[in-house]
């Protein structure tokens, strides 16, 4: 019975029904959890690992060729006896039913790397990145497919032994490491979630918050409620930036609704781009301040080393910051008294 069937018809029958309804139903559990979860928080699982390894756009050849090794798989399953066949799709189906919960509970996505260039391999991935959007990504359905075919073909023996191999290689390398990695790290970040609070939130904002605003964000509740309903009024017209701002505003709101709270950026004690606890709230860095590039916090947290800033005209000497952000921070109250000028007046003695 552990053999394929030696019908000379491509597919049995009582196999094309199940063949449609799983690529049917992995194509509903994408585009539910999608659907369900878009305008959710979503985790940015990428490791220090996955910026280490070149870009290459050849690569997405490999991609594409996993799907035809799938098709051959499926189609290979479904040549099985009736038993067989059955029991393989129950198993395909069952395990979407588990990637759908997870998906909504644990939303993933990460970042991928700009395609300026021309040349076809960049066109090929930018074809890539329009019909696979970054998001679902754990449990991996792709590593989940690859096991899923070589356990389902293992000991037939109408399958050459080379090909089970070759169904082997490819199970030992996406499934094992990445469920290994990523539930190790699901269970971390979710430790440190419940029991420090605080210090998560800001390693979150400080490492992968992207488009973390001050001005948006660390102005309160009602604030920061009041932008997210504007935001989602204009959630078809949304630039990629302000996609990714209403993104880190989930996270901020939630955050609010555990009852944690930011302190105002303090000149002499803010980060250039590191949040952090001070008080029992969180400080935000000088990089979260709209306009303020990594370069120029970087030279504020310096400049506030040396001394007390004497006024406006000082800080904007010895930071290089631009007068637009100086405005900005003068708007949200980070300069306090700071007089604009060390100029003295008659009125300033009186």
């Amino acid at each position: 019975m552990n053999r394929l069937q030696k019908n000379p018809e491509f597919l049995q029958k009582y196999s094309i029904i199940p063949l449609i309804l799983a690529f049917s139903f992995n194509m509903a559990v994408y585009g539910g959890a999608r659907m369900i979860a878009g305008g959710w928080h979503h985790y940015n699982i990428e490791t220090r690992l996955d910026k280490m390894i070149p870009f290459w756009p050849p690569s997405a050849a490999v991609y594409l060729g996993c799907y035809l090794f799938w098709a051959v798989n499926y189609v290979l399953m479904a040549r099985q006896e009736k038993e067989g066949a059955f029991r393989f799709f129950a198993a395909d189906m069952l395990s979407r039913i588990v990637c759908f919960f997870c998906y909504l509970v644990f939303p993933t996505t990460n970042t991928r790397p700009d395609v300026a260039a021309e040349g076809f391999w960049n066109g090929v991935m930018r074809f890539v990145y329009a019909a696979d959007a970054p998001d679902n990504l754990f449990p991996s359905i792709h590593c989940l497919v690859s096991w899923l075919c070589y356990a389902g073909l293992r000991g037939r023996k109408d399958v050459p032994d080379w090909y089970i191999g070759s169904c082997k290689k490819i199970k030992y390398m996406f499934p094992k490491a990445h469920t290994a990695a990523y539930v190790m790290m699901a269970y971390r970040i979710a430790y440190c979630k419940i029991n420090y609070p605080l210090a998560y939130y800001g390693a979150y904002f400080s490492i992968r918050a992207d488009a973390f605003s001050y001005e948006l964000m660390c102005q309160g509740k009602e604030k920061l409620n009041y932008y997210i309903r504007d935001y989602k009024k204009r959630s078809d017209t949304l630039t990629n930036k302000e996609q990714d701002t209403l993104k880190d505003m989930r996270l901020v709101q939630e955050m609010y609704a555990r009852g944690l709270n930011f302190t105002p950026i303090d000149l002499y004690r803010a980060r250039a781009k590191q949040f952090q606890i001070v008080d029992g709230k969180l400080m935000p860095s000088f990089a979260s301040i709209e306009g303020m590039g990594e370069k120029a916090a970087e030279a504020v947290e310096l400049a506030a080393k040396d001394g007390p800033f004497l006024s406006l005209d000082d800080f904007r000497e010895r930071t290089k910051v631009s007068m637009t952000v100086i405005d900005l921070m003068a708007d949200l109250g980070l300069f306090g008294d700071l007089p604009k000028s060390n100029q003295l007046s008659l009125f300033d003695l009186a």
